[in-house]
Parts: C-alpha cells; sequence; structure tokens
C-alpha cells in the first residue's frame, strides 16, 4: 500500500477517534451498549488489525510498481486501450520502440533507448515536403535565415525544441521519466504534447513556405485608398 494511501486512513482513523471522544463514546460507553466481556473485545479489535494488516499486504504484493524493466507491456496496453495505431520498431539502440499513429495521422514514436533507460522517449520527426524544398532552393542566404528564424520563434513561443537537421527534418523529443508514479495519464499527456507540437511546426512550415499562404492576393486592397 502506497504511504499516500496510509497517510489518509491514518487521518481518517484520527478523525474518527477524535469525534468518538467529542460525543462521549469512550470504551465504558461501548461496554454499557455492546454486553461483550473485555476478552472478547479484544479479540475482535486483533482480528480486525490482521485483517487490515492482511490487506495492505496482499494490495503491496499484487498492485505491480511501474519499473524500466516491467514498462513495455503497460506502455503497450495503454495505447492498446485507446485504439492507437501501433507498430514494433525494431532500434539495437532502444530496449523497445514503438510507432504511434493517432487519429490525425502523424506518426509518433514512443522508446526506451538505451542511453536513457530511466525514460519513456516520446519523439516525432517533421520532414519538408519535395514542393517545399523546391521554394527553400530558390531561397536567398537572407530569404533562408529569414525563414529559420521565424520557425525557431513560433516553436518557442509553444516551448517546442527543436532543430534542422538533413534532409531539412525537424526532430521533436521528449522524456517521461519511469517512475513507480507513472501512469496512462502521464503517457497519453505526453503523447498529446508531441502531437500538438508536430502539428505547429508542420504548420508553420506550411504557411511560410506554401505559395498560396506567401504569394500576395491578385485583389489588391483599396480600402486604404482616397475615393
Amino acid at each position: 500500500m502506497s504511504s499516500d494511501r496510509v497517510n489518509i486512513l491514518i487521518g481518517i482513523g484520527q478523525l474518527v477517534f477524535a469525534l468518538l471522544v467529542f460525543l462521549g463514546m469512550d470504551a465504558a460507553w461501548f461496554r454499557r451498549m455492546i454486553p461483550i466481556d473485555r476478552d472478547r473485545l479484544i479479540l475482535i479489535f486483533l482480528m480486525g488489525g490482521f485483517a487490515f494488516s492482511g490487506y495492505g499486504l496482499y494490495r503491496t504484493f499484487t498492485t505491480q510498481a511501474v519499473r524500466p524493466e516491467n514498462v513495455e507491456p503497460l506502455v503497450r496496453a495503454w495505447m492498446d486501450a485507446f485504439s492507437f495505431g501501433v507498430k514494433k520498431l525494431p532500434d539495437s539502440q532502444s530496449y523497445f520502440a514503438y510507432e504511434v499513429v493517432l487519429q490525425n495521422n502523424v506518426p509518433l514514436g514512443i522508446a526506451r533507448t538505451k542511453d536513457h533507460p530511466h525514460y519513456l522517449t516520446l519523439f516525432a520527426k517533421v520532414s519538408i515536403s519535395d514542393e517545399h524544398k523546391a521554394v527553400l532552393q530558390k531561397y536567398s542566404a537572407i530569404e533562408w535565415e529569414k525563414f529559420a528564424l521565424k520557425l525557431r520563434l513560433e516553436a518557442a513561443k509553444n516551448r517546442i525544441a527543436t532543430n534542422f537537421e538533413t534532409p531539412l527534418t525537424f526532430p521533436i523529443q521528449k522524456r517521461l521519466p519511469i517512475t513507480p508514479g507513472l501512469t496512462e495519464a502521464d503517457l497519453l499527456d505526453a503523447i498529446a504534447e508531441i502531437n500538438y507540437a508536430a502539428i505547429v511546426v508542420r504548420d508553420t512550415i506550411t504557411l511560410l513556405l506554401d505559395p498560396k499562404f506567401t504569394q500576395p492576393s491578385s485583389i489588391p486592397d483599396k480600402g486604404a485608398s482616397p475615393p
């Protein structure tokens, strides 16, 4: 049984005891109300104590604490519970690695790497399309620097750590500590965070490079023109 549960039970017991004392329900009151001798009363309390202790031991040994060595089946079960598209990846640098595809078809990765075995590493990689690469090839050095600066600024606003890689990909990564308190909700939150980060980077690249967003409108704006 976890220390938090023990503290809660102790607190409840203290509260009940204080309430009984406040109401004047001491041992003499119980003897008057319940016609039972002292030895039987002690036996009942002992049996109750043993039962409570036994339940605590049962919960301790049957509740599986999360550890690096047993986290893989838990991760797989948590992902399967939400019907994610999951595929195991061959990766000699990891104890296990999975590709996860969410409803928006953005592929993400979850691995327990050998470099950081006490963490779950979640990652995504956003690549620039061939169409957008063709736009970048026409950029001058200043235009390229301006594009990179805008992309880094948007990523920083959303607290996304990424950098440029060749051939024009943007890796995104987050590490989740493997602790006894790791839960399904923690993993889902981390997956959502990586998914959101990938969408922000992908859509920012589209806004900066796609001709339909970068070219000026063919209809002149005369709203500020004199009559």
